[in-house]
């Protein structure tokens, strides 16, 4: 399973202090983050951008070893940006994640994948999502196809979008830098 890992905007306007390069037991977020998702989906793009991707480059170990993607929207990057320039990258279906958003624990991207053949690939869906969850996503393939043809794409609240909503049980757990 391949996993696109939203990190090409700026959170604030000192790149130095973004929040993926903020610490949580001695990691930086991104490098976590991407740990993390190796361990769960295998393959991992990180989406690089904004002001912040050459700290990110220069600060994280992992990133420099994962696929890279640009999004050459600048300072005007935002996750949608991002998700688009990732899109890019490849045919087929793919998982994306927010770098605001820990890596889910428990199943949730095999449920997503699940339900997402139970509806059959080829159905009118763009995007599987959990309620409970903010992120990751799904894209399907019609998704994949249809969110890059969109120029002024809004997100998950496009209207032009199908989203699929799963039921969840809980919300996951924050990640915390105290």
């Amino acid at each position: 399973m391949k996993v696109l890992l939203l990190a090409g905007y700026s959170q604030t306007e000192d790149p130095e202090n973004s929040f993926a390069l903020k610490e949580l037991q001695g990691i930086k977020i991104i490098d976590w983050q991407i740990g993390r998702l190796k361990a769960i989906c295998g393959e991992v793009v990180v989406v690089l951008g904004g002001t912040d991707s050459e700290e990110l480059l220069r600060q994280s170990r992992l990133v420099r070893e994962a696929e890279l993607v640009f999004d050459t929207h600048g300072p005007e990057a935002s996750p949608w940006t991002n998700l688009k320039a990732g899109l890019q990258h490849g045919p087929g279906w793919t998982f994306a994640l927010d770098i605001l958003h820990p890596a889910p624990v428990g199943d949730l991207f095999q449920r997503l994948h699940s339900e997402y053949l139970k509806a059959g690939l080829n159905m009118g869906s763009h995007i599987f999502c959990s309620t409970a969850h903010r992120s990751p996503w799904l894209i399907t393939r019609k998704g994949q196809r249809d969110i890059k043809s969109i120029s002024d794409f809004k997100g998950l609240s496009d209207e032009r979008l199908n989203l699929v909503q799963l039921a969840e049980d809980s919300p996951p757990s924050a990640i915390s830098l105290a």
